[in-house]
């Protein structure tokens, strides 16, 4: 199953590999730039990214009671809570007095780089197989858990393989320790 989230006008899936997690990125029509900022909406406004055409569309519903003629507005920053938060998101269109707040960035401590590093260990060199170069009629074999690599990877210097073995050239998205 494929959920989106909002963040301004883009779209991010959620559920899939990294690389289809990419925000995707969307210019809203005539109509739905037009729509205003309100804290108090009366309408939602949501993207719908309709995978089977690639096709970004904005889907528009009343949160409350309407007259005729009242103001069709959506909340820009909606589900954001925190006032100041909310203040520094919505600078683009609400201007604000942010010279109160102190722009000194406190920097964490060692501690909170080194937490979640693992300590790696670096490779025998006489274990290693001499690097092979480019030319000479050998291509160079190629594993790639990325599938735009193996997608668009058409150099005819290189050649795709199904197993890490057999590859000169790994390109992986997960960490990885023996060293080839």
């Amino acid at each position: 199953m494929v959920f989106c989230t909002r963040c301004g006008n883009s779209t991010r899936l959620i559920n899939l590999s990294a690389e289809e997690k990419l925000p995707v990125w969307y210019i809203l029509d005539e109509f739905g730039s037009r729509v205003q900022h309100s804290h108090d909406p009366s309408f939602r406004m949501v993207p719908f990214f309709y995978i089977p055409t690639q096709m970004s569309f904005t889907l528009l519903w009343p949160i409350k009671s309407l007259e005729q003629g009242d103001e069709v507005t959506r909340d820009y920053v909606e589900n954001v809570h925190d006032e100041l938060l909310r203040k520094i998101r919505l600078l683009p269109w609400e201007p604000a007095d942010l010279t109160d707040i102190s722009a000194n960035q406190t920097e964490p401590e060692e501690a909170f780089f080194t937490s979640s590093r693992r300590n790696e260990t670096l490779p025998d060199h006489e274990r290693l197989e001499p690097i092979p170069t480019i030319g000479g009629g050998n291509k160079l074999k190629v594993f790639a858990n990325y599938i735009y690599v193996k997608d668009y990877l058409k150099d005819s210097r290189f050649e795709i393989v199904e197993n890490q073995e057999e590859a000169d050239i790994l390109w992986l998205n997960n960490h990885f320790k023996d060293y080839k």
